[in-house]
């Protein structure tokens, strides 16, 4: 009786797992296709304009790279270097240093 309710019971986390990784994965599957329709339009905006399929590629490419490294710079940059000062800040209140008295 107590291996059949440890067999449910480690099917019924299977399949939660399983159903958690395949929402999951609907998720990115959604951001990635959003992420790419941006490219689709440089590309299509591109060949409407009459250029070849390899200018509009590079295009997009350029584009694509422009916009990661503008995101890294302005954004996740500077939020990554205020998190750090932060929790710096944060430790260094937190953890008294050596030689200095204890305000116990």
């Amino acid at each position: 009786m107590k291996r059949a309710v440890v067999a449910v019971g480690a099917l019924l986390l299977g399949a939660g797992a399983v159903l958690a990784d395949q929402k999951l994965a609907v998720e990115q599957d959604n951001l990635m296709r959003a992420q790419a329709k941006s490219v689709y339009v440089v590309m299509l905006k591109m060949a409407q304009a009459g250029y070849g399929p390899w200018t509009a590629f590079a295009t997009a490419f350029a584009v694509a790279l422009t916009l990661g490294t503008l995101i890294n710079r302005l954004v996740e940059r500077p939020a990554g270097e205020a998190i750090i000062g932060w929790w710096r800040g944060h430790r260094e209140r937190a953890v008294p240093v050596e030689g200095t008295p204890s305000q116990a």
